[in-house]
């Protein structure tokens, strides 16, 4: 593959967090797509599918600036992802990443494996109908992790540091840009914040074999609920496991897990930019 194209030359590239007003100030990701497919200098190019630019604008904002530059060889896929038709694919795939892998990882960093095992065993998110299945765990989940940040924020003698450490993990790990970008998809039909009666009354519907379009709509209210659980969730247990963490160690607590997401994030990335796989129709 050509790593020049519209005068970028990827070799020499150097990504850059957050958006710039001239290239001559820096070229964040999706400037650098913008370049490639040449067209004028934005951090919203045309070119790149909406799921994808929202989910690589924020996650490589919040990297380091070394693990920033592995983004670099997507550019070209990026360039032409725009109205591919695999935006409902990929919504897909960053719920299921969110609620079956990032949300175990961080629970068992928080000590409460009990609950990440299920939505682990959990079977694939590959349409909105397996996203409401799984919400009943996903909520379990969040119950107990808000129930030991209250415990572990009633003894934490750290939690300035903690705050701090949380909230790097969640968004170095991408855990809060594969939300946008799942969401954004799932939101073009459905914007709603459902009560737990609700959710009832729609699995409710669903058993009764409503139409298709009727389902489908009842399915991703489902899964947007359950891909909004799964992220407060991560929230909580971030916080929590930095809270437990003996004195000036919330960081390296957090450490481990945020790393063991950012590679899967990035492998995920990867698969979500390529022409061609496997996809729900």
């Amino acid at each position: 593959m050509s790593t020049v194209a519209g005068g970028l030359d990827l070799d020499a590239l150097h990504l850059a967090a957050g958006a710039h007003g001239r290239r001559a100030d820096g070229t964040s990701l999706l400037e650098a797509a913008a370049w490639w497919a040449g067209e004028a200098h934005s951090d919203t190019p045309a070119c790149v599918s909406p799921v994808l630019a929202t989910l690589g604008r924020s996650w490589a904002a919040a990297l380091n600036d070394g693990p920033r530059q592995r983004l670099k060889p997507l550019i070209p896929k990026l360039a032409t992802s725009a109205d591919d038709g695999r935006d409902r694919w990929r919504a897909l795939q960053l719920a299921d990443w969110l609620v079956r892998s990032a949300t175990p990882a961080l629970l068992r960093c928080a000590s409460l494996a009990g609950h990440a095992t299920p939505l682990e065993r959990a079977a694939p998110i590959s349409d909105w109908e397996s996203a409401l299945a799984v919400q009943p765990t996903v909520e379990a989940a969040g119950y107990a992790a808000r129930s030991g940040l209250e415990a572990a924020w009633a003894t934490s003698k750290t939690a300035s540091q903690a705050v701090e450490a949380s909230t790097w993990a969640t968004h170095a790990a991408g855990v809060f840009s594969a939300r946008d970008g799942c969401l954004l998809e799932l939101d073009r039909a459905d914007g709603l914040t459902l009560t737990g009666a609700l959710v009832a009354a729609l699995r409710a519907s669903q058993r009764q074999q409503a139409d298709g379009g009727a389902l489908e709509r009842v399915c991703s209210i489902g899964a947007a609920m359950a891909v909004r659980q799964a992220v407060e969730c991560v929230s909580a247990t971030a916080l929590t496991a930095a809270l437990r963490a003996p004195s000036d160690s919330a960081w390296a607590v957090l450490r481990p897990t945020v790393r063991y997401l950012q590679d899967a994030m990035f492998g995920l990335f990867g698969q979500l930019c390529e022409e061609t796989g496997d996809q729900d129709e």
